[in-house]
């Protein structure tokens, strides 16, 4: 009988959750039927990564919200700072922007300060 990675197999019972022996076996019998070594080993890093990424959601829906409403708005300012530069248009958008939002601050600031 072929024996499957070592590696894989080791990192797929050390990380999958108690009680999943057919997520090892699947894969398992597959490689003894004729799949390759690749194949097995895609099989597990695809079975850690989707188990990983799971759990960590269901766990933590706030945080992974959290994130995700991060990493839109990160890109927004991203394109919003750099768009014209990715665009092909000059340098200059920097000061006018940086002069804008300076602006913009200091007169909030001296309403918040007034208030």
């Amino acid at each position: 009988m072929r024996q499957p990675p070592r590696v894989a197999t080791m990192l797929l019972r050390r990380l999958a959750p108690p009680g999943e022996e057919a997520l090892l076996g699947d894969p398992v019998e597959e490689y003894t039927a004729g799949r390759s070594g690749a194949w097995y080993t895609r099989q597990v890093v695809a079975a850690i990564i989707a188990i990983g990424t799971f759990r960590g959601i269901t766990e933590h829906k706030l945080l992974a919200l959290r994130a995700i409403a991060i990493g839109w708005i990160a890109l927004l300012l991203f394109f919003a700072i750099a768009g014209d530069v990715l665009a092909g248009q000059s340098r200059h958008w920097i000061s006018n922007r940086m002069y804008y939002v300076s602006a913009h601050l200091k007169t909030l600031k001296s309403r918040w300060l007034s208030s």
